[in-house]
């Protein structure tokens, strides 16, 4: 509906009056009548983590895997993890009550039937039962998590 009366560039959206807008607020006002609210900043300026300077923990379940934990945020997260996967490791099957993405930086994987290598990312819903991802090289993998154990 907004492209029929204004344009989107890059990411922004610019209105008929020449207005331009973040293309996410845009989109959500005219979604919902009403103009985007901010929660109050909590941090001051940007974080930057050198993976380096973090301990790597050998996991104890699955040999090969080694986790850098780097840090959680809020309540519910993002909980931000590196994992260093060798070949033949595995990254387990199972089923979470954490929203779970992992961007395989490196390596060569295979995961439900399928081969990986490269960049690629793994979306593992909340409350879903999903495949074991298995090392087929030395793989990097930056993981995030959302949500709590509790829930």
């Amino acid at each position: 509906q907004l492209a029929a009366t204004g344009s989107f560039i890059g990411g922004t959206y610019r209105w008929p009056d020449g207005r331009e807008q973040d293309a996410f607020e845009a989109t959500v006002e005219h979604m919902t009548g009403a103009p985007v609210k901010y929660p109050e900043p909590r941090y001051d300026r940007p974080i930057r983590m050198r993976v380096s300077a973090y301990r790597p923990v050998a996991t104890k379940d699955e040999p090969g895997l080694v986790v850098r934990r780097l840090a959680s945020f809020n309540e519910v997260g993002p909980d931000i993890s590196f994992v260093e996967a060798e070949s033949g490791s595995k990254m387990p099957a199972g089923k979470s009550c954490r929203t779970d993405v992992r961007f395989m930086l490196d390596g060569e994987a295979q995961f439900d039937g399928r081969e990986f290598s490269g960049l690629s990312c793994f979306f593992f819903p909340s409350d879903q039962p999903h495949d074991a991802i298995t090392a087929k090289s030395k793989c990097r993998f930056l993981q995030v998590r959302f949500g709590t154990e509790e829930e």
